[in-house]
């Protein structure tokens, strides 16, 4: 037993050891650290529109006065004052809601937080390795793979809030004890009463306190046990919760014990963030064993943990491992008990604050490691590989996260500036917004590892009202017909829509929006519309005629993001007897095939076959050209086709004369 306890180390205001200078270089190394690999990791995220529940969020605030926020959360279904007062103070300064600005506060939080791991980090440990282990400790909460749902993601802005007023008030308490402070100890309390107003988990602070009180108390940095701790849970407990559970009527949270699945559930995985560098094992584990993944992963929580134990028993620092796992408590404890497991394993973003407590134990092995074995050459290069491993493993995770971020980001946007460019008047119709992404290949065995950009309860409608401020009426659905696979799983907003049910949707809309694939990525464009008018059109202007069944009354060849946009505009004389589509190719100066755009109009969504006579069709269609290629070196000639020969319909020009190969040569 006497291998078990820690080394008393002394404690004094001016910590020995480290000189004021070499303390102002670490701190200056930390900052730099945090906030430059807050940026190269999410940096891109400033670039993404609300998503989520901002779409919630941002409604809900539209509709309260700043002095309601805190008096009411009807609507909302959780109380978050001080969070929802942050947003609505930016509004308040910048006239409107800036997704980019809502963003940027995210990064600079989730960096200030990375840099108070780093100082918790310090504080936590007195030994040898000191800077090492606090620069560590920050590297890993920088990069906690977990946490690419709360920094990227502005909804998830009370995350990374409480977190900043968790260790910000556990720090200044420390301070205050060490330095004997009354301000301190005041600002602190401040901050605390306020952490339950940013997210229900603030609660959870007094333990927080504790922990410090115990840690620091045990190893005589503090004269004695203070009773200072009573007066946070006296503030928080007896002031800030009453009136947080009073705001709460509506809450989804329970303040009945869930069911002991539920409760299991949720604990495995809890753990399965707090062993991060290890849990990825059940999943080649499963497939190998073919066990259930709860039990399998429970089995490697369990070892892991084991050994975790027996390590810090070895190396003497079972309270550095005690004091890392209170912080796991705070982050998790109200989480684990109050909320569903279908919802806990959607929401990676829970673990932000447990984060804390996790990283501190997984930057102890490499330090004590070393430390433990100083002369020997092996511990230290299994230090250094398992460090490199960790970091390498969790920014390759983050970064693949941002990927997938990056890819529905453009068609989003798109489709955002589409309805801005509509205006409020008219109806669009969208096909396949992109709604939410998940890998195919997941590397964590439970939970869900995608971004959610529209959620299930929130409209197209609505996300492209708080993108924009414009909020045309947007009817959304899903058509299978033109989806294509992907590297990723994405899902797309609306439901299922029928070919049939989807031709008389476009009649009653003034344009058509969808998603293409490209292998660029994605696009959400412009396809054209049935459109509707006082007046005949002049069928005798037409380009060209094919058989007796369609008209080309006009063209335009037009510049997009990716190349030219051809849009023809076909008049039906009569329903088609058979199922025909349309050529669009693209040639060089010497004749050959250099692009094409063919199939269905209004890019493949409306087959003639539900055409009827008089309806007259704006049809878009897209090209890619090498990119030497310039406008004077290529032809466009269009057509139709019977899908099942491949035989052209016949085509004639204004005068009624035949047309070579049945195809109309366009001007461009």
């Amino acid at each position: 037993m006497a291998n078990s306890a820690e080394p008393r180390v002394s404690e004094h205001p001016r910590d020995p050891g480290h000189t004021r200078r070499s303390i102002a270089l670490c701190g200056t190394l930390m900052v730099t650290l945090a906030f430059g690999g807050t940026l190269l990791l999410y940096g891109e995220s400033i670039r993404l529109p609300f998503l989520f529940d901002d779409m919630i969020h941002l409604r809900w605030l539209d509709w309260h006065s700043l002095s309601e926020i805190w008096t009411t959360a009807e609507g909302l279904g959780y109380y978050r004052p001080l969070t929802m007062s942050i947003w609505k103070i930016g509004y308040l300064l910048q006239g409107y809601n800036d997704p980019a600005t809502y963003h940027a506060l995210n990064l600079l939080l989730h960096g200030l937080n990375s840099v108070l791991v780093g100082c918790v980090a310090w504080r936590a440990y007195r030994g040898q390795g000191r800077v090492p282990y606090a620069l560590l400790a920050l590297l890993l909460f920088l990069t906690f793979p977990f946490s690419y749902q709360a920094v990227p993601s502005s909804s998830s802005l009370s995350k990374p809030l409480i977190a900043t007023l968790t260790i910000g008030s556990a720090l200044l308490y420390w301070e205050s004890r060490r330095r004997r402070s009354g301000w301190l100890l005041g600002l602190s309390l401040l901050v605390a009463l306020l952490a339950p107003f940013a997210y229900e988990s603030g609660v959870m602070v007094p333990v927080a306190i504790v922990a410090v009180e115990l840690l620091a108390s045990s190893r005589q940095e503090f004269d004695r046990l203070s009773w200072l701790p009573v007066l946070y849970m006296v503030l928080v407990w007896g002031v800030a919760l009453p009136i947080v559970v009073l705001m709460e009527p509506d809450t989804g949270a329970s303040l009945s014990l869930p069911s002991l699945v539920n409760l299991w559930q949720n604990g495995v995985y809890f753990f399965e963030g707090l062993l991060f560098p290890i849990t990825p094992l059940a999943t080649p584990m499963e497939r190998i064993l073919g066990m259930d993944q709860y039990l399998l992963l429970s089995l490697v929580v369990l070892l892991g943990f084991s050994a975790l134990w027996l390590f810090y028993w070895w190396v003497r620092r079972i309270r550095l491992l005690l004091y890392a796992l209170s912080w796991f408590i705070v982050g998790v404890l109200p989480l684990w008990f109050m909320l569903d497991f279908n919802y806990v394993i959607t929401s990676p973003r829970l673990h932000y604050l447990g984060a804390v407590g996790s990283v501190l134990l997984w930057a102890g092995i490499p330090v004590f490691l070393w430390a433990k074995m100083p002369t020997r050459w092996w511990p230290k290069a299994l230090a250094v590989a398992s460090i490199a491993c960790i970091l390498a493993f969790n920014v390759g995770y983050v970064r693949h996260k941002m990927g997938l971020a990056n890819t529905l980001s453009a068609p989003l946007w798109q489709a955002a500036h589409a309805a801005e460019t509509q205006g409020s008047a008219g109806t669009l119709l969208y096909l396949n917004v992109p709604a939410w992404i998940a890998p195919k290949k997941p590397i964590y065995r439970v939970g869900t590892e995608g971004l959610t950009f529209i959620p299930g309860y929130v409209r197209a409608q609505d996300f492209v009202y708080v993108n924009t401020g414009v909020e045309p009426e947007i009817r959304a659905y899903m058509f299978d017909q033109v989806k294509k696979d992907q590297d990723a799983y994405i899902g797309y907003a609306g439901t299922e829509l029928a070919s049939d049910s989807l031709a008389e949707e476009l009649r009653q809309v003034d344009g058509v929006y969808l998603t293409t694939y490209t292998p660029d990525g994605l696009n959400f464009v412009h396809a054209g519309a049935l459109e509707s008018g006082d007046t005949t059109p002049d069928l005798g202007a037409a380009v060209a005629r094919f058989e007796d069944q369609i008209l080309l009354l006009d063209h335009k060849l037009l510049p997009s993001e990716d190349g030219p946009a051809l849009h023809l505009w076909w008049y039906s004389l009569q329903a088609p007897d058979r199922d025909i589509t349309v050529f669009a190719h693209i040639y060089g100066e010497n004749g050959q095939l250099i692009a094409q755009a063919d199939g269905y109009p209004v890019l493949g969504v409306f087959p003639p076959l539900n055409w009827r006579p008089g309806d007259l069709v704006h049809d878009i269609r897209y090209f890619t050209l090498p990119d030497h290629l310039e406008d004077r070196d290529y032809s466009i000639a269009v057509g139709w086709y019977n899908t099942v020969t491949g035989t052209r319909l016949l085509a004639f020009d204004e005068q009624g004369q035949p047309l070579a190969q049945d195809a109309v040569q366009l001007n461009k």
